[in-house]
């Protein structure tokens, strides 16, 4: 759990602290997605920011150029799915 920690902190700290209005978070499964959005739900509903998180479990979704992406286990997209990994950079 530490290093989602991390990661949910993180997103956390970028809404918190900077002008983005969205964090997508991308873990390389559904199962480690619904543990991670369990777990830190409350760290989003807390400071009223639910709303400007999604999680993914792919790379198939649109991110605006002001959004952050962040991805857990980035080797598994990047070697996996290196178009869409590069359109997400």
């Amino acid at each position: 759990m530490g290093k989602s920690r991390m990661i949910a902190t993180t997103a956390l700290n970028i809404l918190l602290t900077t002008s983005c209005s969205h964090v997508h978070i991308v873990l390389p499964n559904a199962t480690l997605l619904a543990r991670d959005q369990s777990q830190f739900a409350d760290y989003f509903s807390i400071s009223s920011r639910q709303s400007n998180v999604a999680y993914h479990s792919a790379l198939d979704f649109q991110a605006d150029s002001e959004d952050v992406v962040l991805v857990d286990e980035a080797d598994h997209f990047v070697l996996g799915e290196p178009a869409a990994f590069q359109r997400l950079t």
